[in-house]
């Protein structure tokens, strides 16, 4: 806050170091007079409302390896229900620490025995099911999901589920994808749908979606993530989200069929789009794609006629060219072709987790093998443009 009473938001801040101090040699008596020392001084300071941070977090070494953690925040950083969340999700973070299980089967999409890599004596409380190749196209018969959600349950009856929409489609032209969901009662209370309108409704770079879930559990974790981002979308995400969904929500069956012809007509536009883009890119620089792997998925199992995307797997001699120019594969390929993508191991790792430890599994030989496979691939986009309009009949 400036002298004048307005609020002054810093453009640079420079890294912030946790102040450690040393107790774990020091005499039982010492370490408790020094705890009550500091719990003192931090309940009563009053942190100056001119300077950065307007917070206070330190730790404390303690004898056998434990730490006390000490936090503290102005209110004018943060009110009691915000300090709520941050500390409820500062819980999380120490109590729920994450395994990412690679898929086992080589098209990467997941199966009840994926669950067989999480040992025995590890509890779960929710379960992800994050397609690799999301969202290029791939849907997961009913039969092979409830397999991997019965599996999932009979092991941890408590877990929540998280399915991306990518495998199911919610969506009235593959309705038979879900006809698993009401065999059972336990799905209304442990599974969750995220649908992405990038996906949904072929936007590109369009960062909003919907949650949907029977489960009153689940949807407390929804309502408080809501109230976290609701102030942060721009007025013209909301007005495109809200005009995406519109038609759906009005019940029109008119203005539903029209939305459901236009996301069919813009489908088959990118598919046509990606088709021949994908025939040039093979022709033009096929020594740098793997012709034994061409595409993921192959053509044959390729079921989503909206889908923008390919994951293409790079050459040898593409890895070749990367080692030479001492850089990613990706990042090769683009050098080469002027084709730029993204690579496929970020969606195949959690930089966040791993930078806090969080990933048990991190040295696992399978998951580290896994990684490694799929930086040779680059996920391509096909882009969204509208497709010309169609020639009206005199």
């Amino acid at each position: 806050m400036r002298e004048d009473g307005t609020q002054q938001v810093l453009e640079e801040l420079p890294e912030h170091e946790i102040p450690v101090e040393d107790l774990s040699s020091a005499e039982p008596g010492r370490v408790e007079a020094r705890l009550a020392e500091l719990r003192e001084q931090l309940s009563h300071a009053v942190l100056p409302s001119d300077q950065w941070p307007l917070w206070v977090v330190r730790y404390t070494r303690l004898p056998g390896g434990t730490i006390r953690l000490h936090l503290g925040f102005d209110l004018l950083a943060a009110d009691l229900h915000s300090l709520r969340i941050i500390l409820d999700e500062w819980l999380h973070i120490y109590q729920e620490p994450a395994l990412l299980l690679p898929p086992l089967e080589t098209s990467m999409d997941p199966s009840a025995a994926d669950l067989d890599q999480v040992p025995k004596d590890v509890d779960i409380d929710g379960v992800y099911v994050m397609p690799v190749n999301n969202p290029t196209g791939r849907t997961m018969p009913p039969d092979r999901m409830r397999a991997f959600i019965d599996a999932a349950l009979a092991r941890w009856p408590h877990a929540g589920i998280i399915l991306d929409s990518v495998y199911v489609r919610l969506h009235p032209s593959y309705s038979e994808l879900l006809t698993w969901f009401t065999k059972d009662e336990r799905y209304h209370d442990s599974v969750m749908f995220i649908d992405s309108l990038s996906k949904t409704h072929g936007v590109t770079g369009l960062r909003s979606g919907v949650l949907l879930t029977g489960s009153g559990h689940l949807a407390g974790g929804v309502i408080r993530y809501a109230q976290n981002i609701a102030a942060g979308p721009s007025n013209a995400m909301q007005a495109v989200a809200l005009a995406l969904l519109a038609p759906f929500m009005t019940g029109d069956p008119e203005l539903i069929q029209q939305r459901m012809r236009l996301g069919t007509r813009i489908g088959r536009h990118l598919q046509r789009r990606r088709r021949l883009l994908l025939e040039q890119a093979f022709k033009r620089h096929g020594e740098l794609l793997d012709a034994s792997q061409p595409v993921l998925p192959d053509p044959e199992t390729f079921d989503w006629p909206g889908s923008m995307y390919a994951d293409v797997r790079l050459s040898d001699r593409c890895l070749e060219i990367a080692h030479e120019r001492s850089c990613s594969p990706t990042v090769a390929f683009y050098l080469e072709t002027g084709i730029g993508g993204v690579p496929l191991d970020g969606f195949c790792r959690n930089p966040n987790l791993e930078r806090h430890g969080l990933v048990i599994n991190a040295d696992s030989p399978a998951l580290n093998a896994f990684q490694k496979e799929t930086s040779r691939f680059v996920r391509l986009s096909f882009g969204m443009t509208p497709p010309p309009a169609a020639p009206q009949k005199s």
